[in-house]
């Protein structure tokens, strides 16, 4: 996979830079006590631990109107490497409940070993996920409240720069989850039976792999924020900071986002849906003319 570069949008990004390259990984999993519950944390990475989040919703605007618009747009099923099956990563911001992995497991895996591979899928995935809650859920609010300080046209530079940082930061997590994270998991519990059976060659240390796959996360969501705050200041320098734009304007807004293929499948898959309502057309007439936008 490409080193996926990202940016960031307001003036905190040395800190959060200082912040993600601290304490690099000298073991795998830490278990520690916090207010008497058991907390698990891969790596030494502070964000990387397996505590949930209740009912908090993982948007950052005030009722995620446009984030739900716009993960209708991206990929849930993902095809997990080495094993022929799809797994689906629906569930809050990038997380998956194994439904098809269990059901694809208990085919040649015995039932212990089954859960208890589920069970380790669901705390890597969790502890993965929180890079987003952790720490870039943090930083992006903290960008939306600072960013009318810098142009006239907030919402313009925010959500923009914003989505494509979801887009991207969804696309690592999903890469280094089913190439690298989820078969070096299904790996510990196999037998040389089943590597033979799959045609897999044994690996010997498929902890270590998903230790650099959480690692290689870090170093591709820091790459990714470097990159986007270059693009977003030196746009906004290019602009000027009192540039507008004018939202009745449907032809000036979609030359705005014309090169951003993200915000265009939204766009055309949310016109595709609005046809088909206005002149009632039957929904699986479409499903070919439409199936590349999922």
């Amino acid at each position: 996979m490409e080193v996926i570069e990202y940016y960031s949008i307001g003036t905190a990004l040395v800190i959060l830079f200082l912040i993600g390259i601290v304490s690099i990984t000298t073991g795998f999993l830490i278990k520690k006590n916090n207010n008497k519950k058991i907390v698990k944390q891969i790596t030494k990475i502070p964000y990387f631990t397996n505590e949930g989040h209740g009912k908090e919703k993982w948007w950052v605007s005030n009722k995620g109107e446009l984030e739900k618009k716009g993960i209708k747009s991206q990929d849930f099923n993902y095809k997990i490497a080495f094993f022929n099956y799809y797994e689906n990563f629906s569930k809050d911001f990038f997380n998956s409940k194994y439904v098809r992995t269990k059901s694809y497991l208990i085919k040649f895996l015995d039932i212990k070993s089954t859960n208890k591979t589920i069970a380790k899928l669901k705390l890597y995935t969790k502890c993965l996920e929180n890079i987003w809650w952790k720490k870039y859920r943090i930083f992006m609010k903290e960008s939306l409240e600072e960013i009318p300080t810098l142009t006239s046209s907030p919402a313009y530079f925010f959500y923009k720069y914003y989505f494509m940082f979801l887009q991207e930061l969804r696309k690592t997590l999903a890469f280094y989850l089913t190439n690298h994270i989820i078969p070096n998991t299904i790996f510990l519990e196999l037998k040389t039976i089943h590597f033979e059976k799959f045609g897999i060659r044994k690996v010997s240390d498929p902890k270590k792999n998903i230790a650099f796959a959480f690692m290689q996360v870090v170093k591709e969501s820091e790459t990714l924020i470097d990159r986007l705050s270059k693009q977003f200041f030196d746009e906004l320098e290019n602009k000027g900071k009192d540039w507008s734009i004018d939202y009745k304007n449907n032809h000036e807004i979609k030359n705005v986002f014309k090169e951003n293929d993200y915000i265009k499948k939204i766009y055309l898959k949310q016109k595709s849906k609005t046809n088909k309502k206005k002149y009632n057309v039957k929904q699986n007439v479409n499903n070919n003319q439409t199936k590349d936008l999922n």
